[in-house]
């Protein structure tokens, strides 16, 4: 039973850490594609 729980907790964990790695990489992207966005606009305005 023990061993059990210990691969289940670490499956938990394995998967909570890839959904905050999905959540990382997109808030990344988004920041990353505001920033150039920013970027295009200022270009345009000035």
């Amino acid at each position: 039973l023990r061993k059990e729980y210990d691969a289940a907790e670490r499956d938990l964990r394995k998967d909570l850490a890839g959904r905050f790695c999905d959540v990382t990489v997109l808030a990344a992207s988004a920041m990353n594609v505001g920033g150039k966005l920013r970027q295009i606009c200022s270009g345009a305005i000035y």
